[in-house]
């Protein structure tokens, strides 16, 4: 069983997280897990350190999309969206320190990528936690770019 917290799935493909803890990546490359994406910051007070070794160990290959938490950018969601389209067919464990990231950024993949109700997307993301104004101004940022997209 994973230890880390706030786990949701978003298609048979992608499951997000909390940090895993180390050994939960010998658990995902066993679930046929191949990629992991954390979007952690070094300076975050919850990290592994050496995340990369223990994914690596694992068999599988890591890609690290630091995003600052107090100051996300559309630029970050675009680059993580680029990523995911790029693996799609691969299973990825995509992850944050408390899966708050992850879940602002899934709020708007949602929406955009997966044609999910605003609605629905949003309590999906109040699962791990309510996104507080900065993060909220960037999801309302990239759904009124998207828009064409989804309506």
């Amino acid at each position: 069983m994973m230890q880390a917290s706030h786990q949701q799935s978003i298609h048979p493909n992608l499951m997000t997280s909390a940090l895993p803890s180390a050994e939960d990546f010998s658990r995902m490359a066993e679930q046929g897990y191949e990629i992991v994406i954390s979007l952690c910051q070094e300076s975050d007070s919850e990290t592994l350190g050496d995340e990369d070794s223990l994914v690596s160990r694992a068999g599988m290959r890591y890609i690290h999309l630091p995003v600052t938490f107090a100051a996300p950018t559309l630029e970050d969601y675009e680059l993580l969206r680029d990523i995911l389209r790029s693996v799609q067919d691969r299973k990825v464990w995509l992850h944050c320190a408390r899966n708050w990231r992850v879940s602002a950024f899934m709020t708007i993949y949602h929406i955009v990528e997966m044609s999910m109700p605003h609605s629905e997307a949003e309590e999906m993301a109040h699962r791990a936690w309510q996104p507080d104004e900065t993060w909220q101004a960037l999801i309302n940022e990239a759904i009124e770019k998207y828009a064409y997209q989804y309506l």
